[in-house]
């Protein structure tokens, strides 16, 4: 989830916010492998499904989103280029859930607790 992602369409204007979003799907896919599913879930969250990935491997990766997606340039309407944090949140089949929707909620909820311990940070299931 796109922490703070309302200021970037209050203050530059939802083509700018469009723009973002597009640029985000591309710095979240160069972190991937081709096997594993990125998609868009809502209106500034993503969802990866990582195939055959463990925890650890899991919070590794969702580790190198957040920090990638720090580092990124996102352009504005002008000359000028912003910076956006992301909230993660990770869980594992089957510890944190044995269906989709279980583990997206549960995914969801790390989500949830990572905006609430101070945005830009991964938050594991386990934490919960």
């Amino acid at each position: 989830d796109i922490d703070r992602f309302k200021l970037v369409n209050d203050s530059h204007g939802h083509l700018v916010g469009s723009r973002t979003l597009r640029r985000l799907a591309e710095v979240l896919g160069s972190c991937i492998r081709q096997v594993d599913t990125l998609a868009r879930y809502g209106g500034d969250e993503f969802t990866v499904l990582l195939v055959d990935t463990g925890l650890e491997t899991g919070l590794t990766i969702a580790n190198r989103i957040r920090a990638a997606v720090a580092s990124a340039l996102f352009e504005t309407r002008g000359a000028g280029s912003l910076s956006i944090t992301v909230s993660v949140g990770v869980a594992a089949f089957p510890t944190h859930g044995r269906t989709p929707e279980e583990l997206i909620e549960t995914a969801d909820k790390a989500m949830y607790r990572a905006k609430s311990l101070g945005r830009d940070r991964v938050c594991s299931a386990s934490d919960l």
